[in-house]
């Protein structure tokens, strides 16, 4: 999707964007639903998020730079917390994964859904603060997950899981 960002193509951005994210949504819930899961597509899935999710504020910074300057505080706020939960995996746990949590799932979904919105028209900004307060509760969760549970494990659904898992003391 770079040279389709790169060379100003919103329409088709448009397009792909909300496919692949689809995409991503559906491979992993045939996987389980057919007993297809595999330690390589697990973390393949991760790669591909990274991929993805990493890959959006640059595709918007070319197309949109005026709606990214006007609101970079506002987007600054979730990726730092990402990031930062990023470092708390590869310090506490060695690893770089990206956890399946629900916040995770319905940020991700809230995400493509408003970059397309973005695409098509000029939705409401208290759409989009609501999306980065959600965001940024997403990223704080996965930060919770990993400093709580050891191995870090991809598949946590929320910390209310890890917590029900943790053996009483």
């Amino acid at each position: 999707m770079y040279p389709v960002a790169w060379f100003g193509r919103t329409d088709l951005l448009a397009f792909f964007f909300p496919l692949a994210g689809a995409t991503d949504a559906v491979d992993g819930w045939i996987a389980r639903r057919y007993g297809l899961q595999t330690e390589f597509g697990s973390r393949f899935d991760s790669v591909a998020d990274y991929g993805y999710y990493y890959s959006a504020p640059i595709w918007f910074w070319w197309l949109v730079p005026d709606v990214v300057r006007s609101w970079w505080p506002w987007i600054a706020v979730p990726v730092v917390l990402f990031l930062a939960g990023e470092v708390v995996k590869l310090v506490r746990g060695r690893v770089v994964v990206a956890l399946h949590l629900y916040s995770s799932k319905i940020a991700g979904i809230g995400l493509v859904a408003y970059l397309t919105w973005i695409l098509w028209g000029d939705p409401p900004r208290a759409v989009f603060l609501g999306l980065c307060v959600f965001l940024s509760l997403a990223a704080a969760e996965e930060m919770a997950v990993c400093l709580m549970r050891r191995p870090i494990h991809p598949n946590a659904r929320s910390v209310f899981h890890v917590i029900r898992e943790r053996p009483a003391r």
